[in-house]
């Protein structure tokens, strides 16, 4: 048997040489499609839904956010354990489910079940990404001119770079850190209040019923039909001071006469620096700079996402 395999090879020379570059090439590609990952997956499938409620204390988000999430969600199929954290303004409730069961369907059953759950007012919930614990792929920061204002820098990351890196398929998503995002402030000053009888409940309602846009009907003029809306969406420190807020005296009172306003900050609960050296050698602190965390995608290929 094997004197015939020998003597077959040597008198199809060309059919065998061709076969092995088939072999050859075929091995080349499927290295270069392997899926390398520096870690292997080390989760269950699991579902977590985050809550935001802000400015309420730990203990009214477990009584009145986590402990309803968690009587709806144990009837979920295939779960196999739940837990959760509650602390300020947030909660976060893990559930894990039976090996095989696929990701989608128990994101969608966990999906089900939320629309059903009765939160607080201004709780907002969403589910986590579709990542694991090792999903952590890609870290950049944005470094600009120390005149740039750190608000702009942030406003760049959130309008321009994390979009841009949304798009990249594989990627779960970004969570980027520090200089807080930009805010438009309004600095009420309860003497210009009192003088103009205003309340503060009124500045509050005037500046919400005057930063939404409205639409309206079709204005019909020959064969044409004219789209009508009322544009009042606040987008500059301008327009929110040409609000009005009442009116004392027949005179119109603005926000610019109660209030001071202007661009800024929300409170910022930690920074990211970033060390470097100059030119001679010394340490240099870039202080309160942004990093962004890149997440991969459960499932995808983490070379060909970097």
């Amino acid at each position: 048997m094997v004197k015939k395999l020998v003597d077959f090879a040597l008198d199809q020379r060309l059919l065998l040489g061709v076969l092995a570059a088939a072999v050859i090439a075929y091995g080349l590609y499927a290295f270069r499609e392997l899926p390398v990952e520096a870690f292997p997956d080390p989760d269950d499938v699991q579902v977590q839904v985050i809550t935001l409620w802000p400015g309420q204390a730990a203990e009214d988000v477990e009584t009145q956010v986590t402990r309803p999430l968690e009587q709806t969600l144990n009837s979920t199929p295939n779960r196999t354990s739940l837990r959760s954290i509650s602390m300020f303004g947030l909660s976060v409730v893990t559930m894990t489910f039976s090996d095989g069961t696929d990701d989608n369907f128990a994101r969608a059953q966990v999906l089900e079940r939320m629309q059903s759950i009765n939160l607080p007012t201004n709780a907002q919930w969403q589910l986590a990404p579709l990542s694991t614990s090792t999903g952590e792929i890609y870290r950049y920061i944005i470094q600009a001119p120390l005149s740039m204002p750190k608000e702009e820098v942030r406003a760049l990351e959130d309008w321009v770079v994390e979009p841009a890196l949304r798009q990249v398929t594989g990627v779960a998503d970004i969570n980027a850190f520090g200089c807080a995002p930009k805010q438009y402030q309004v600095f009420v000053r309860p003497e210009l209040l009192s003088q103009n009888r205003v309340t503060l409940q009124q500045v509050f309602q005037a500046l919400q019923n005057n930063n939404s846009n409205t639409g309206g009907n079709v204005l019909r003029n020959g064969e044409q039909g004219l789209v009508v809306r009322g544009v009042n969406a606040l987008s500059t420190v301008a327009d929110i001071e040409k609000v009005s807020v009442a009116s004392y005296n027949g005179r119109p009172i603005f926000v610019r006469d109660v209030a001071d306003v202007r661009t800024g900050m929300s409170p910022q609960q930690g920074k990211v620096a970033f060390y470097r050296k100059d030119a001679d050698g010394k340490v240099l602190e870039a202080d309160d700079i942004i990093e962004g965390i890149v997440v991969n995608r459960k499932g995808t290929d983490a070379t060909k996402v970097v």
